[in-house]
């Protein structure tokens, strides 16, 4: 807490709560000597305007996070803070030393850069030390929310530059990163030309460059997509798209593992060998049941789910308040068990009747007799999950359109209970080609009450949290300043933040998360959107 006689307060928080830190009090200074435009920039309505970063908690005390000047702003307009990069990926023994800085990237935004000086006295040396070190950033980097994932990552021999009281100098470690960013690009520009011409059926380079504006010499089988070719998980998806549509194969279920060119191209490879060895059969067919009985069969069976997850396992419904029953939206939750589908439907009311969840064919409708069932009298409707991610979405935004609520897990496989797992893009284009508002849901206890490989639950504590709705066009608006990627990226951060919220307990703002832009923010944006639509329709930009 502050002092006696010291006021605090934070300048312009984020929607975690972090902004500058603000300090007031009858003792302090009047100003620099000989310096009034340091004095105007600190000193404003009695206010000192410290430079630093922090939030302060439900009981006052403040929380230093770092530096206004150090803070990172990526391409979605996320704030990304050195220390907590730092302390993130802090443990590896590997590492002797490590700081994190902005790297510059393309359209004026910053990457979230390391310069790490490893261990020598490991086995392997600084060389097995490197490889270890760049093995334990991916790993560590797929559990954090992608912001704060270290983008590009780079080695140096010497001590971190610092000052006399050992702080890091992060301006002259974010030169050193754009030098070596630099020498990099041209070591895999020289590494291309060098390379004997080979057979690229696919036309990968091409591809890189048209979907996300890659020079083709930087596409080497050993460029890494993130750290080296600066790809977000949008742009990778789409470039999996593309790739997967050229070689006429369904595009890949994860990316999880794909970490440079060369994974990305052997994965079209497995595919096709998996294609081979295991030729899709033909889909089982259900028997059709007229119309009356299906009826009947999915009234008893909803009342059979009310009486369950009402009365036999006690589930508990809060925030049924912020259900939009004026509009359609898209449900996301995270996904424990097999469970999630009925509790949601159930804490929603009315409003989950015309609720529907993707079930893949292969599992759910794999006989005569499943599909049978899950055709005839429940909610789920059929997907292939090898099918594009293009195809999925046109599944969904149909669905939307017919009026159904749509459920999503975003992870994209049952997580653990308690964690927050990254979400998957598709959600993000989602939003974007139907124009349909978020309403999240974040489910607990229904893994305790029905554990993977179960038949029949148990009586275990669970609960919906129904969290504020986020209209469509609310989330497009005020992100319409950003490219179509980074804008379907800020909504996937935006809604696993809300989901966040609501397992922490804490209340959610989107006016705070997402503020509205300036007029000017807004001028610039129209101005963008309007040059664009000149392009596409052929007119010349300002005639």
């Amino acid at each position: 807490p502050a002092i006696p006689g010291v006021e605090l307060k934070i300048r312009e928080p984020d929607g975690e709560g972090v902004g500058e830190i603000l300090a007031r009090s009858p003792s302090l200074f009047r100003g620099y000597d000989g310096d009034s435009e340091q004095t105007e920039r600190t000193l404003r309505e009695g206010w000192l305007y410290t430079g630093d970063l922090g939030r302060l908690d439900e009981e006052g005390r403040l929380h230093v996070v770092g530096r206004l000047k150090d803070a990172i702003v990526d391409a979605t307009g996320n704030t990304v803070h050195p220390d907590e990069v730092e302390d993130l990926y802090s443990g590896c023994k590997d590492v002797a030393e490590l700081a994190v800085a902005g790297v510059p990237g393309k359209g004026g935004h910053e990457l979230v850069g390391a310069l790490v000086v490893p261990q020598t006295d490991v086995e392997g040396g600084a060389q097995g030390a490197r490889e270890r070190i760049r093995e334990f950033v991916a790993v560590r980097g797929e559990a954090l929310p992608y912001a704060k994932r270290i983008k590009t990552l780079h080695f140096t021999s010497r001590p971190l530059p610092r000052t006399h009281t050992r702080k890091v100098r992060r301006a002259e470690v974010a030169r050193l990163l754009a030098e070596k960013a630099s020498a990099s690009a041209m070591g895999a520009r020289r590494k291309r030309k060098q390379q004997a011409q080979q057979d690229d059926p696919l036309n990968t380079a091409q591809i890189f460059q048209e979907v996300a504006g890659i020079d083709p010499a930087r596409i080497v089988p050993s460029a890494d997509l993130s750290q080296d070719l600066g790809l977000d998980s949008i742009a990778l998806a789409e470039v999996a798209i593309a790739l997967a549509e050229a070689a006429r194969k369904p595009a890949p279920e994860t990316l999880t593992n794909v970490n440079t060119v060369a994974d990305l191209l052997e994965l079209f490879d497995q595919r096709a060998e998996a294609a081979t060895l295991y030729p899709q059969t033909a889909p089982a067919r259900a028997i059709g049941f007229p119309e009356p009985v299906r009826r009947a069969g999915h009234k008893f069976l909803d009342t059979l789910q009310d009486v369950g997850y009402g009365t036999l396992l006690e589930a508990k419904v809060l925030g049924r308040g912020n259900v939009p029953h004026h509009t359609n939206a898209i449900i996301v939750a995270n996904h424990c068990s097999h469970l999630d589908v009925g509790l949601i439907k159930y804490a929603l009311g009315e409003y989950g009747e015309t609720i529907v969840s993707a079930g893949a064919r292969d599992y759910f409708f794999q006989d005569t007799l499943r599909a049978t069932y899950f055709e005839n009298f429940t909610h789920v409707v059929p997907f292939d999950r090898h099918d594009s991610v293009r195809k999925s979405l046109d599944l969904f935004v149909r669905l939307l359109k017919q009026g159904k609520r749509v459920v999503i897990f975003p992870e994209g496989t049952r997580s653990v209970p308690g964690r927050m797992g990254a979400f998957k893009p598709g959600l993000g284009l989602l939003v974007q080609a139907s124009r349909t508002g978020i309403l999240p849901v974040y489910l607990s206890g229904t893994h305790k009450c029905m554990p993977k490989g179960t038949m029949l639950p148990k009586r275990e504590p669970m609960q919906a949290r129904i969290g504020q709705f986020l209209p469509a066009d609310v989330l497009l608006e005020r992100t319409a300043h950003l490219g179509r990627r980074q804008q379907a990226n800020r909504i996937v951060e935006l809604t696993h933040t809300a989901l966040c919220t609501l397992r922490d307990g804490q209340p959610f703002s989107l006016e705070q998360a997402l503020p509205r832009q300036s007029p000017s923010e807004e001028r610039a944006s129209l101005e963008r959107r309007e040059k664009k639509r000149k392009r596409s329709s052929g007119v010349e930009a300002g005639s």
